[in-house]
């Protein structure tokens, strides 16, 4: 069987450093897999596609563009996608030669629908493991308290002008008309996904299967001991400045603890990593240390190893990558019971689960981990045995194969 795993970046991103785990994966078991990307790494083994005369960012600022007339804010211009430019992959040698088909995360010029519609007229199998909300709404990428992916879309908050038939309603009738006409299989990391997939009027009747993402056990490791008498917070996002990812509970989580301890700042300290101010912390009176914006697979695992408890005051998530890192590493995790963050999170089992923004919740969580130095130890034994239990390289490669042979026993059987 040949794999073709397909993303527009190799590397940056959480679908993409997702898919690149699943294609080192299934490269561990021995499967014959290609990694088929707009933007890659210098020397790695993924293939970047010829971009002929238009560059992948001139594809990406003319769609970005065309969506700049339709904007209600530029806060939402990367929280939308309009998938209206794009590379016709169809004759690519690694689709061509492809048995099975498996795309990831496709936007910013990567691919347009009509290129997605190229692929599929193929008529091989394909798979497309959901990252986001992006293939059941009408083009937002994550629905935050809106539910009219449920019908049609329209009426879209993110637009400028929106109506019962804005741009929203138009492209998800784009996707009606593609989904109807083709045999897809899509695939969630969640169940949390799943379920909201299945209330969307687009994949209602579609095969909608869950498997988690992968990540190298034998890489994210525990440190050796705990070093330090204070307990080490690290609050870690891609972009900290965006609202769902939750940063101003984390702060106001912060300010109860000081309340309710004035002593607090002698057992906690911060580490954070992305692109956000510490500002806020360092204000109300923390020690912290910021990574700033790391790159590498090392730097993050130091950020990991050098920290001991995980927040993640998420509103909404698929299956975040740090949450499963900061197992992998033997960390706790502190967080909301929203998206597939309970999933991976057990609560006072590998960590604390409290409801969505709920900043008291977070506080009771900290103080009950690191008031018990015994309690801790089990929490991270517990972290690291649910990676290895149920997201190892072996075991999401086994998974995702039952998956493609089921598809492809189906096809021979028609």
């Amino acid at each position: 069987m040949k794999i073709v795993l397909i993303n527009t970046s190799e590397s940056v991103g959480g679908a993409a450093i997702a898919c690149k785990r699943l294609y080192e994966a299934h490269c561990s078991q021995g499967l014959e897999v290609k990694h088929l990307v707009l933007h890659g790494d210098k020397n790695s083994d993924a293939i970047q596609i010829k971009q002929g005369g238009w560059s992948s960012k001139v594809k990406l600022y003319l769609e970005k563009l065309q969506f700049w007339f339709y904007e209600k804010s530029a806060d939402y211009r990367f929280k939308f996608s309009t998938a209206t430019t794009g590379f016709d992959l169809s004759q690519h040698p690694a689709i061509q030669e492809a048995d099975v088909i498996h795309f990831h995360w496709l936007q910013q010029g990567f691919l347009s629908l009509k290129n997605i519609q190229s692929i599929i007229s193929l008529g091989k199998p394909v798979f497309w493991t959901m990252h986001d909300m992006w293939t059941f709404t009408g083009g937002c990428h994550y629905v935050e308290d809106c539910s009219n992916f449920k019908n049609k879309c329209g009426h879209c908050f993110m637009l400028r002008r929106s109506s019962t038939k804005d741009l929203s309603h138009v492209l998800w009738h784009r996707k009606e008309v593609l989904y109807n006409d083709s045999n897809l299989t899509f695939i969630t990391c969640s169940a949390w996904l799943k379920r909201i997939a299945k209330t969307s009027k687009l994949l209602s009747n579609k095969t909608v299967v869950v498997v988690p993402n992968p990540i190298d056990v034998n890489f994210f490791l525990p440190r050796k001991s705990k070093k330090s008498k204070k307990y080490t917070l690290l609050i870690q996002a891609m972009d900290l400045n965006d609202e769902r990812k939750g940063f101003k509970y984390f702060i106001e989580c912060l300010k109860e603890l000081l309340a309710t301890n004035k002593e607090i700042t002698n057992l906690i300290k911060i580490n954070c990593f992305g692109k956000a101010s510490d500002a806020g912390i360092r204000a109300l009176g923390f020690e912290v240390h910021s990574f700033g914006f790391l790159k590498s697979k090392e730097e993050i695992l130091q950020a990991y190893q050098s920290s001991d408890i995980l927040m993640i005051p998420s509103l909404q998530d698929n299956l975040p990558n740090a949450v499963m890192e900061s197992l992998s590493c033997g960390l706790p995790v502190v967080g909301f019971d929203t998206g597939g963050i309970p999933e991976m999170v057990d609560h006072k089992v590998n960590g604390f689960i409290t409801e969505k923004k709920n900043v008291t919740g977070l506080a009771v969580g900290i103080e009950w981990i690191i008031n018990s130095e015994s309690r801790y130890e089990e929490l991270s034994k517990n972290a690291r045995q649910k990676v290895l239990d149920s997201y190892s390289y072996e075991t999401i490669s086994k998974k995702y194969l039952a998956v493609y042979y089921s598809k492809l026993q189906n096809k021979i059987g028609e």
